[in-house]
Formats: C-alpha cells, structure tokens, sequence
C-alpha cells in the first residue's frame, strides 16, 4: 500500500512544478492520470486489506481464499488501470483538464 501512496506524492511533487516543462499541454495530461491512477490504486488496496480483515476477524473458518494475494494485486492495480484508462480517453476526447491563461498552472 505505500508504493502507490508514495508514487502518487512523488509524482504531485513533480507535477506542481509543471511550469518547468515544455509543452504544458502534454504535461497536464500525464499529470492527471497519474495522480488519478496512483490514487486509486491506493484506494483499491485498502478495499483488498480491509476484505481481508474481515476474512480473517468475522469469517474463520471459511476465509481460506486460494491465491488471494495475487488476486488482490491483480483487482488493485488492474481495476484502477481500466477506470483512469476510461477517463483518460474521455478526456482527451472531451478536453477534461484545464490550463490557465499563464499556461503555467495545471489545475486537475
């Protein structure tokens, strides 16, 4: 759970110093969907540790789950992939992101 919360601050850390980029267009884009896709990884993972808590505290005797930390890895980094994906898509369709008129600021 802490390697997504900490690629998520590392990579906000080098997204609010966008300015310093080239293209702020391109920047702007990587930066949303990476803010969103850490983030909900991280969510994601706390959803699968809290089922396992409950697995394990409220139902004993039948929490034996085959393979359950691979499952878990594959809901929390591959439900996240799809979600930011969609919304990636629709909004490079749609312009979802806005720059101001300084072009140095991205608000996400």
């Amino acid at each position: 759970m802490c390697i997504p919360l900490g690629l998520f601050y590392c990579w906000f850390l080098v997204a609010i110093h966008g300015r310093f980029y080239g293209s702020i267009e391109w920047f702007c884009f990587l930066s949303s969907s990476l803010v969103q896709y850490f983030l909900l990884v991280y969510l994601c993972w706390t959803a699968a540790e809290s089922l396992h808590i409950y697995l394990k505290l409220v139902r004993v005797f039948e929490s034996n789950v085959r393979h359950y930390v691979l499952k878990a890895a594959l809901w929390a980094w591959g439900v996240p992939a799809l979600l930011t994906a969609l919304c990636t898509g629709l909004g490079v369709h749609y312009r979802m992101w806005a720059i101001y008129d300084d072009q140095d600021t991205i608000f996400m």
